[in-house]
């Protein structure tokens, strides 16, 4: 009660966690004014603090962006809160890989939404392509690789043999032994 601004990294985050839980509640006015709430209060933080604040901005700049994605003529403000989110996940990341996931996250959203909304197909490509370089760097984001991989080869049949050949690099091995069932 003394010092109100000590609680603002966590109504923030709050806030946050607000906005994601009325996305999916299908909420998005509600969702939207929750996320401008924990924007406002990170941008805030990270004038006094960028260090500790920074990276929570770009997440929830990813987040606003996912949100307004979906929405009709909103295009433009989803496409600003990605652009904002990549700009400090590139720099974080250039400092300090362990924000390199995040950037992958943005990239592939971000791409998700060029090649949806945009028909952007050249630079959704770029980003999912990157995407796909940063999470193969990490085996426990496997999956998420995989993810991305099956989207390029799905989408993209202009791949050079470069992008085929990372594309490929995920597609798993068959079993060795095939699996019994058990009766």
């Amino acid at each position: 009660e003394e010092n109100p601004a000590a609680f603002a990294p966590d109504l923030a985050s709050t806030c946050n966690n607000l906005g994601i839980l009325m996305k999916d509640l299908r909420r998005p006015a509600k969702a939207e004014a929750c996320y401008r709430e924990a924007l406002d209060i990170r941008r805030r933080l990270a004038e006094a603090n960028p260090a500790a604040s920074e990276p929570y901005v770009a997440m929830t700049c990813n987040n606003l962006g996912n949100l307004l994605g979906d929405l009709p003529r909103r295009e433009e403000d989803a496409e600003a809160c990605y652009r904002e989110a990549l700009g400090i996940y590139r720099r974080l990341a250039k400092e300090n890989p362990a924000f390199a996931p995040d950037l992958a996250s943005t990239c592939f959203n971000y791409a998700n939404f060029l090649y949806d909304e945009r028909d952007e197909l050249s630079e959704s490509k770029k980003l999912y392509l990157q995407a796909l370089s940063l999470y193969s760097r990490y085996p426990h984001l496997r999956e998420k690789a995989q993810e991305v991989q099956s989207v390029l080869l799905r989408d993209y049949g202009n791949l050079t043999a470069e992008e085929r050949a990372l594309a490929l690099r995920f597609i798993p091995a068959p079993h060795p032994h095939p699996l019994k069932s058990i009766h």
